[in-house]
Parts: C-alpha cells; sequence; structure tokens
C-alpha cells in the first residue's frame, strides 16, 4: 500500500475529537495569517493551532501521518492565499478599504481647520 493510501484510510477512521483538533488548527491558522488580530489575539490563535496539530497528531492512528496532513492543511492555506492576492492584482485591486467608527481617530472627526474663530457668544456652538 503507498503512503498516501495509508493516509486517506486515514483519514476514513478519524473521530470526531480528531476533526475537531483539524478545525482547531485550521481556525487558528486563519486567524494568525488574517490580520484581524492584535499581538495578544494572534499569540492565542497561535496556541490554538499548536495545540490544534498536537492533538490531531496525538489521536491519529500514525502520528508521522498526522504531522504531514496538518503540513498539507497549511500549505492548501498558503496556496490559497496566494492565490486570491494573484487575483486581486491581475484584476487591479489593491486595496479593499473597510471603514468601521471603531478605525477613525480623533483627528478625523474633528472639523476642519477653517482659519475663522468659532462663535463662543451663543450657547451651542453649530459645528
Amino acid at each position: 500500500m503507498s503512503v498516501m493510501a495509508e493516509v486517506f484510510q486515514g483519514l476514513n477512521t478519524m473521530s470526531l475529537l480528531q476533526l475537531l483538533s483539524a478545525f482547531l488548527a485550521c481556525i487558528g491558522y486563519g486567524l494568525v495569517q488574517g490580520g484581524m488580530l492584535g499581538s495578544r489575539g494572534r499569540a492565542i490563535a497561535l496556541a490554538a493551532l499548536v495545540f490544534g496539530i498536537a492533538g490531531f497528531s496525538v489521536q491519529g492512528s500514525d502520528w508521522v501521518h498526522s504531522v504531514m496532513l496538518g503540513a498539507f492543511a497549511i500549505a492548501g492555506f498558503g496556496v490559497f492565499t496566494a492565490t486570491v492576492w494573484l487575483t486581486c492584482r491581475v484584476i487591479g485591486i489593491d486595496r479593499v478599504a473597510i471603514e468601521s467608527p471603531a478605525m477613525r481617530t480623533a483627528a478625523d472627526t474633528l472639523p476642519a481647520k477653517t482659519g475663522a474663530r468659532p462663535d463662543l457668544s451663543s450657547p451651542v456652538a453649530s459645528v
């Protein structure tokens, strides 16, 4: 039996806990690479990634094949990310601007300087 046939046989005999560990690893990798989290969130996602791969490998029938599947999953994510990036570059999308209120700074919310002095005599100054 070839190595890939043994790997596919191992995939057919996976338990629910092993599938959940693989899912945890995939989600952790996506959060680490996604840029949606700060440094603390990325560290937690990296821990989830490592814990998921380790749990997946320990629960598998052959740990070498389980580690290979984890590496193939990470490589698959990389290929997917590179494909999306290249597709965006080909069709001319450099950046997608997503603006939320949380992303605005205090300087963005201040009125523009016009050189005129505000009228402080009225109880409510209009902006």
